[in-house]
């Protein structure tokens, strides 16, 4: 329902496809959504096998990935895993940079991970980090509307915000890339104190 503005490189534009910008290429993925057919991109899936093409083709050219989608799995909000535990391991085991989800009206980002959903690891504390060094998830569900809580701040959540903590703060999420870094900047618009950003390095 959405006109096509954003200079689609492959695949079906509004399901999965794929915008290179650059030194960036996005892939968008529609998991769990209720249309037909409905995907899950779980093992053995052939939406699965399309992804982990489009992921090698970004990383075999150098580019820096991001995988983005509606619904999470690894969150802090109110719905809980609403997708493939299996999409979220997937994401991990192919050391993706960064995963955009919605979907929880409220913000969280996690340190860079290695494991799996169910066992997350911490690969870094740090702010900036040398890619590869594990996947980061950014929730971005504050752009306003109807916000809520988060369920509490596991050990793996580098920033947060909800109803319920420092307080809700409504924004954005910034991108900037280029040849030897990838600069990640939550963009507070009003409302609470959350101050997020990361930055990857080759």
């Amino acid at each position: 329902c959405l006109p096509n503005r954003a200079a689609v490189s492959a695949g079906d534009y509004a399901r999965q496809y794929v915008i290179d910008q650059g030194p960036v290429r996005l892939v968008m993925i529609d998991p769990a959504i209720d249309l037909s057919p409905k995907r899950t991109y779980a093992d053995g899936t052939p939406e699965q096998a399309w992804l982990k093409a489009k992921i090698a083709e970004g990383k075999a050219a150098g580019q820096w990935i991001i995988v983005a989608y509606h619904k999470p799995c690894l969150t802090i909000g109110l719905h809980g895993c609403a997708s493939s535990p299996q999409l979220s391991n997937l994401m991990i085991k192919l050391k993706v940079d960064l995963v955009i989800t919605g979907h929880d009206h409220n913000y969280s980002r996690s340190f860079p991970l290695t494991g799996t959903v169910t066992s997350p690891v911490v690969a870094t504390r740090s702010g900036i980090f040398p890619q590869g060094a594990g996947t980061v998830f950014a929730t971005i569900g504050n752009g306003g509307h109807d916000p809520r809580t988060i369920t509490g701040l596991p050990g793996w959540v580098a920033a947060a915000s909800g109803t319920n903590f420092l307080p809700n703060s409504f924004g954005f999420l910034q991108v900037d890339a280029s040849a030897d870094r990838l600069v990640v900047n939550e963009v507070v618009t009003s409302g609470g104190q959350l101050a997020d950003s990361f930055t990857i390095t080759r």
